[in-house]
């Protein structure tokens, strides 16, 4: 509204100077005396006026009306006096009849305009997040995925593009409509520091295989697993999906399928081992660089020689004023393909032919309660769905040069595209690092998320092989729920002809829940000594457990009924605490660049399991194994191992062109 009043305003002034430049006579020719210090301008002219003599229209938003000057002025013109306390700003006026005089800003002259345009990469490619802002104001905004940008500016705006990784680009509108931009690479990208095992490196000084993964656009992707943020952006490294189900692992190869024992990577986050990230929110990582070959992950031992190591560093603070980021997104999942499938003529044709029968002699022998005329379900229409995933995350940020803070909340629904799984999760996680004394700093990191996950069977070896094999091989006659006259009526549809459950019993005849509570973190001090030494003693530590109840309704399947209910009950935890202790040695000599570092690991890990089963319920009411009257039974497993390890590199560098590393380890 101010903008809109601002502007007509204006467009009332150009009327009037247009309509009365035809009036225009002798001017009044009085002469002002006039002493005054640090005023205001809008000051000076309203003390001008009130000596009666000359008037002044203008708009009282123009801020330069508020810049003070000094007035010292004795029998001059009202020609002297303006110029004068005009100078130096974006003020202009106009002189009119009547002694009528009209004060107009020479920068809201230029009217704004709507300007679009598409920002590329060096080689065309659509970059996304990219900022562009006008110089000296405050208007900005940011490319969408496709590279685009629209926004309302001067004409004569000059725009500030900048984005990570690549030089900032100054572009001056002149008054165009459409404005494409393309920003070419930095070179102090080579220069950027690069995460590697116990430290840090320049990106130019690295001589092993290390991938540096970009993370600028996690915040714009919809990502429920961190893995998702390294997918197809680093040579070498394959992420495959074991399940569609929601909130499931993903599967990362580094080394190809031949790696020993085919395991998963290592994965380091903020220096802590851990088994996986599935308590690391993925809007909350700042970097991560994987470590690809012997000589990068050597100074990790037995421990990253099976498939690399996976570095990833969580968001710190920055210094300044607290800083507030909000992301929120919702959207749909869906199948992109559904696989055809006989209809109820198709199949009888086909089962007589593999029964040497005709289509009425295979028909003859299903049970009559099965109606091949009426009942048509096509199970896939039946247990896929447009499912909605919903994401978001806040997040504060400051400090001081004495220290800084991080704290960030996330939260994630995701529905499965399949009727009846879910997965949800709430997570945590909070940054500090105070410099206690000049030689002193001490800090931590901590990340902890709680998860809900309803599975669908899937994959299975009995009955189709789970819903979705299952969607694909039962006939369409089956009913969804069995008809009256049939042996079980009121429970889920089965075929008697294969003897299996229809899908939607796969999903609805029983009722689970695994419940994950996840959490990492350390706390480190790092002393400055003499010599150009630092020692840095960390203390890590992980704590996963996870509940899985289970219950098939025993009365409602024909998996419920042949065994009257079953219940299961699995428990899982595992504790692990580490401290590291490193000292690092930095020196350049000339030419010649060192950096060293030795340093202990001791590692301790526990695991408890247990998992128990019982079957014979007599209602549904009661789900907990209590309610159990036959085929219990129990198992518990402990397990308890430690490490104690000695390692150590050796950077070297010659004229930033000859490069040595050297690195050892003992556990």
């Amino acid at each position: 509204m101010k903008k809109m009043l601002t502007i007509m305003k204006l467009s009332f002034m150009f009327i009037l100077l247009s309509v009365m430049q035809s009036r225009a006579g002798v001017f009044g020719q009085g002469s002002i005396t006039l002493s005054m210090r640090q005023v205001e301008i809008e000051k000076v002219l309203s003390k001008i006026e009130k000596e009666g003599e000359f008037r002044f229209l203008y708009n009282y938003d123009l801020n330069s009306l508020k810049k003070k000057v000094d007035v010292d002025f004795e029998e001059s013109s009202i020609s002297e006096v303006l110029n004068k306390i005009f100078s130096n700003t974006d003020l202009t006026y106009k002189m009119l009849a009547n002694n009528l005089i009209v004060v107009i800003s020479t920068t809201q002259v230029m009217a704004d305009i709507r300007i679009t345009g598409k920002v590329t990469g060096a080689n065309g490619e659509a970059l996304s997040g990219v900022s562009i802002t006008v110089k000296g104001t405050g208007i900005g905004t940011n490319t969408d995925n496709n590279g685009v940008y629209t926004m309302t500016v001067p004409a004569d705006a000059t725009l500030v593009v900048s984005y990570i990784g690549d030089e900032t680009k100054e572009v001056k509108v002149n008054g165009q409509s459409v404005v494409d931009i393309q920003l070419l690479p930095s070179n102090r990208q080579l220069d950027q520091v690069v995460v590697v095992g116990y430290g840090a490196q320049k990106q130019k000084d690295i001589t092993s295989a290390i991938s540096v993964v970009s993370t600028k656009d996690i915040s714009s992707r919809p990502m429920v697993s961190a893995v998702e943020a390294i997918t197809g952006k680093a040579p070498g490294v394959q992420v495959s999906v074991p399940s569609g189900m929601p909130g499931s692992d993903l599967s990362v190869k580094i080394r190809g399928i031949g790696s020993p024992n085919g395991s998963e990577p290592l994965y380091v986050v903020d220096g802590v081992l851990a088994s996986d990230i599935r308590s690391i929110d993925p809007n909350t990582i700042e970097t991560i660089s994987i470590l690809k070959d012997a000589a990068a992950a050597g100074i990790y031992g037995a421990a990253g020689s099976t498939n690399g190591i996976v570095m990833i560093t969580t968001k710190q603070g920055s210094k300044g004023k607290p800083r507030v980021d909000v992301n929120f997104y919702t959207g749909f999942q869906q199948i992109t393909k559904k696989i055809g499938v006989l209809n109820n003529d198709q199949w009888l044709d086909l089962e007589a032919e593999i029964f040497d029968t005709t289509k009425d002699g295979f028909l003859a022998t299903i049970p009559s309660y099965y109606n091949l005329q009426t009942t048509n379900n096509n199970w896939q229409d039946l247990i896929y769905h447009n499912a909605m995933q919903t994401g978001a995350n806040a997040g504060i940020s400051g400090g001081s040069e004495k220290g800084t803070y991080y704290l960030d909340f996330g939260y994630l629904n995701q529905d499965g595209i399949m009727e009846g799984s879910n997965f949800k999760r709430y997570s945590v996680k909070l940054s500090i690092d105070q410099a206690a004394t000049k030689w002193l700093r001490m800090g931590a990191n901590v990340s902890f998320n709680r998860t809900n996950q309803r599975t669908v069977p899937q994959n299975a070896s009995g009955q189709f092989g789970g819903a979705i094999i299952s969607a694909l091989v039962t006939p369409e006659y089956i009913p969804v729920i069995m008809p009256p006259g049939s042996d079980h009526p009121g429970v889920y549809g089965y075929s008697t002809f294969y003897s299996g459950d229809n899908p939607i019993s796969d999903i609805y005849n029983n009722d689970n829940n695994t419940v994950g509570n996840n959490f990492l973190g350390n706390a480190y001090a790092e002393i400055s000594l003499p010599y150009n030494l630092k020692l840095r003693t960390q203390f890590n530590a992980v704590i996963e457990n996870s509940k899985y109840d289970w219950f098939l309704n025993p009365y409602n399947s024909l998996a419920g009924l042949t065994v009257n209910g079953e219940g299961k009950s699995n428990y899982n935890e595992t504790n692990r605490w580490a401290w590291d202790n490193t000292l690092t040695w930095s020196k350049v000599f000339g030419a010649h660049s060192f950096n060293v570092v030795v340093g202990t690991s001791s590692l301790e890990e526990s695991i408890a399991l247990s998992a128990s089963t019982g079957q014979g319920f007599a209602t549904s009411s009661i789900q907990t194994l209590n309610a159990a009257s036959s085929a219990f039974t129990v198992s518990t497993q402990n397990f308890e191992w430690t490490t104690n390890s000695y390692f150590g590199r050796i950077n070297y560098s010659y004229n930033d062109k000859y490069l040595f590393t050297g690195t050892i380890r003992a556990d």
